[in-house]
């Protein structure tokens, strides 16, 4: 079975939304207008993988300065950064949307790709730049 040149633009879109958006800059079919399209996504969903990823570290370092444990250790009080147990569910909650969410906008792109349509991922979409 021969490849044909449509399914090598639908593979460049697929792979936007893994994160290789930057192959789609360079092949020759990069001035596809829905190649283009999908490329753009990718970089978005880029970005907000990298945005999420910062406020994931700030949430974190919140934590552990606000619900940490405080040992006595030969009655000399330390302070030791690990979390108690309400640290550790904001910190997996924070950590479980992020992951979930990303997941999610690379299935939405995906499907997207495959049923041929040219729609904006939900909530970060709107902020594509590259069209």
């Amino acid at each position: 079975m021969a490849v044909n040149k449509y399914d090598d633009i639908k593979i460049f879109k697929i792979i936007s939304y893994l994160g290789l958006w930057i192959v789609g800059l360079f092949v020759k079919q990069k001035n596809d207008k829905k190649l283009k399209f999908h490329v753009g996504q990718g970089i978005i969903l880029s970005i907000y993988c990298v945005a999420s990823n910062l406020v994931k570290i700030i949430i974190t370092e919140l934590a552990n300065s606000i619900f940490k444990y405080e040992y006595n250790i030969l009655g000399i009080k330390t302070v030791v950064l690990h979390l108690n147990t309400m640290g550790k569910i904001i910190v997996t909650t924070v950590s479980l949307v992020q992951v979930l969410s990303i997941i999610l906008f690379a299935i939405i792109g995906i499907r997207n790709v495959l049923n041929d349509k040219q729609k904006e991922l939900p909530i970060i979409g709107r902020f594509s730049f590259y069209n």
